[in-house]
């Protein structure tokens, strides 16, 4: 289950794609903001990603402030760039004669006319520009321009360290709009950004934890670049002064979303003793003495070796004594004025704080229409994109078996389908065996179909299919440079499939190294991505499929076992065709009749003889196998032709010679046993001599049988149209032919 969207305003990216165009044009040629978006599904169709970019007043999914924030550190090499970015926004908003349309923060800022006022309002302008930071400013005396701000990010979300940096530089940039300022500066006291977020950002990096104390460690050299200790802060009361006006205005009743921000933003709550005064019981950035162990909350990291990260040209430093992983960060905004013009009269400044009460109500109404639209806009292209599974899924039943029956009625399958019918409207985990070909895949969809959760998706994901190094990142998703190539978010099949069923087919392909994290999937139904910290909680019912016998994988440490139970929970077994030879003619007729009509030819059925010749054989790839030699048939019968006769079945069908699968297995169709017998007969047939002089040809015994496999692969692949099929018959793995594939084409050829 994908966790709430945070959002942020275009005020935000304005300022710095501002600010890139301004001092790296050149660089700023290469950025395309499309590709800014696509760290969030469902706004890759937008018309002009550009204008809303630069939209001050329009709203965007967090994750694209991210993706800029990051464009912009990278562009300028400059992990500064944020800071930079906001005060030079201010800067250039208050030239006198420049062309600029002003933000509604910057009318309000210029309204008020006061750096203590506008601060004081910091919870407002936070919840008008952002939906996952809240910011409280407290005055310890009317008089004094020195200010103690916090700011705190939703739980679960990890800011960027640029974020920090953008905050600082609206303090300090903001009250560049007053000629009577001389200077202001925002200084962080302690922060609550996460030690490993941060280290996150650099490459070649590491944390190793020593007790109390957090070692972080260059990799390349295995040097200590910093070193933080878990401490304690300190608490003191401060008396609580209220903002210098009623913000509202006489009278004023706000709105519903300017009160949320005004009364819900707080950070921390008024308290009050029986007669005594209003106060707030705050962290202070000293090392707590008696740590009150009663408030873990207060549990900091402190750095006690200082150090930099480096990555390129980007720096960050951990300064000695400062203090992360704090519930909020705490930060000392000061400035200083020169003699301030005449104050406006009373009833001016009555008006003024109603103006900007309602200029505060419409920011918050904006946001809240414009995540709506947002909202609406990648529900839409989420159903658009479910549509067109749903299509492919209609069709795939159009062309598929569509019921049981198809399937074959013989004891075997009716025993499959009455326990189909018994564990359809469960949510029990199935996991389905038989060899290749026998119809896994079509039993898994005849379960969701027949269950509680037909109405959503069915995802399936071929576990050999997919490289080692990516599977990890298919099954559960990856967030934003979590290996190199992982440009953007991705998301997983277990998420894409969430309410829904998802089906591991060749489950006894996934490498040790991943069944460990499917085991606590599994058992924890939540999951975390690669390279993320958050677990998602998830709601999928889990169908596995093979064609190995797992528990002879056990005994060799191939599979776990604990694995193994946690997925036999409701076993289903499917016989190979060779063991139900009765439903042969039903399930020749239907494919029959199937491909007739989709290649306008008009075969109905089976000639005797021909039904014959089906019968004796041993149908090593099973019913797909079938289905494949009855295409090929059909194909190459005439159109008018209504019977199916022997001379358009396959070779091996009509001859009776047995596949190269079925010598390596051993089989033989007359006594169903599997004594190898039949590869002796083989090899008994071809001459000595020759056998001697391929043998001298490849220099060794071992190259000999090499390339034996690889007859035998390719004829496989040739047989079953793909190497993974190919893998599935030979009992080997789509990555034992890839990899034999290679040896062959780089090795000389005799």
């Amino acid at each position: 289950m994908q966790t709430q969207t945070a959002w942020a305003t275009g005020f935000l990216t304005q300022l710095l794609l501002n600010h890139l165009q301004i001092h790296y044009p050149s660089r700023m040629q290469k950025v395309n903001p499309r590709a800014l978006f696509s760290a969030v599904e469902g706004y890759d169709a937008l018309k002009d990603p550009q204008d809303l970019l630069m939209d001050s007043h329009a709203w965007l999914p967090e994750e694209v402030l991210r993706e800029v924030l990051l464009t912009a550190e990278r562009l300028s090499g400059r992990k500064e760039i944020a800071y930079e970015a906001a005060v030079d926004y201010f800067i250039r908003s208050a030239w006198k004669g420049e062309k600029h349309i002003p933000s509604i923060f910057e009318i309000i800022a210029r309204t008020f006319d006061d750096v203590r006022t506008v601060a004081l309002c910091s919870g407002l302008w936070a919840g008008a520009y952002t939906t996952f930071m809240r910011l409280q400013a407290v005055a310890k005396n009317p008089a004094d321009t020195d200010m103690i701000v916090f700011s705190q990010y939703d739980s679960g979300f990890h800011p960027l360290l640029a974020s920090h940096f953008m905050l600082k530089g609206n303090y300090e940039g903001f009250v560049r709009l007053y000629d009577f300022v001389e200077e202001a500066h925002l200084d962080e006291e302690f922060l609550q950004y996460r030690v490993r977020d941060i280290v996150s950002e650099f490459e070649g990096y590491d944390i190793v934890e020593a007790g109390p104390e957090l070692k972080i460690v260059e990799n390349d050299r295995q040097a200590i670049i910093a070193v933080l200790r878990a401490v304690q802060l300190d608490y003191e009361e401060v008396p609580l002064i209220p903002p210098p006006f009623d913000i509202l205005g006489a009278g004023t009743e706000p709105s519903t979303p300017a009160k949320e921000a005004l009364f819900g933003g707080t950070i921390l709550k008024p308290e009050s003793r029986s007669g005594g005064p209003v106060f707030l019981r705050i962290l202070i950035p000293r090392v707590a003495e008696s740590p009150d162990r009663t408030d873990p909350a207060a549990t900091v990291f402190r750095v006690i070796q200082g150090g930099t990260l480096r990555s390129g040209s980007l720096e960050y430093v951990f300064r000695e004594g400062s203090f992360y992983e704090a519930p909020y960060s705490r930060y000392r905004f000061y400035w200083r004025e020169r003699k301030r013009p005449v104050p406006p009269s009373a009833g001016l400044e009555k008006r003024i704080q109603k103006m900007t009460c309602l200029l505060f109500a419409y920011l918050q109404e904006l946001k809240a229409t414009q995540q709506r639209l947002l909202t609406y806009a990648a529900e839409n292209k989420t159903l658009t994109a479910e549509n067109v599974y749903l299509r492919r899924e209609v069709q795939e039943v159009n062309e598929g078996w569509t019921s049981s029956k198809p399937m074959g009625d013989s004891p075997g399958m009716k025993a499959v389908f009455s326990l189909v019918r018994q564990v359809a409207p469960t949510d029990s985990t199935v996991l389905i065996t038989g060899e290749t070909g026998t119809g896994k895949e079509l039993i898994a969809r005849l379960i969701h179909r027949s269950g509680n959760r037909s109405d959503r998706r069915f995802v399936a994901i071929n576990c050999a299919a997919v490289p080692m190094e990516l599977l990890e990142s298919e099954l559960f998703g990856h967030e934003r440079g979590a290996f190199t190539g992982a440009l953007s978010r991705k998301i997983g099949k277990f998420e894409w499939a969430d309410g829904g069923t998802l089906f591991l087919d060749e489950i006894g392909d996934i490498p040790t190294t991943v069944q460990v994290k499917l085991l606590r999937v599994l058992q924890e139904r939540e999951l975390v991505r690669v390279g993320g910290n958050d677990p998602i909680k998830l709601d999928v019912r889990i169908i596995a499929a093979t064609n190995q016998d797992l528990k002879a994988l056990i005994e060799k440490g191939l599979f776990r076992k604990d694995l193994y139970y946690r997925l036999h929970v409701i076993p289903i077994h499917l016989p190979p065709l060779r063991e139900r030879l009765e439903d042969l003619r039903g399930l020749a007729d239907y494919f029959l009749i199937h491909f007739s009509r989709r290649l306008r030819k008009n075969v109905q059925t089976l000639s005797p003889e021909a039904l014959h010749r089906m019968g004796t054989y041993s149908w090593p790839g099973n019913v797909r196998e079938l289905e494949n030699v009855l295409e090929r048939a059909v194909t190459l019968m005439p159109a008018s032709q209504a019977m199916l006769t022997p001379e358009y079945l396959a070779l091996e069908i009509r001859d009776g010679i047995q596949t190269p699968a079925m010598v390596v297995q051993g089989y033989d169709p007359q006594d169903h046993k599997r004594d190898g017998r039949n590869v002796k007969d083989v090899i008994d047939q071809i001459e000595w001599q020759t056998l001697v002089e391929a043998m001298k040809i490849e220099g060794s015994m071992d190259s000999f049988l090499r390339k034996i496999e690889w007859a035998m692969a390719q004829r496989a692949i040739l047989e079953y149209g793909s190497k993974t099929e190919a893998a599935r018959v030979l009992k080997r793995t789509y990555r034992w032919i890839r990899k034999l594939e290679k040896e062959m084409e780089d090795k000389p050829s005799a």
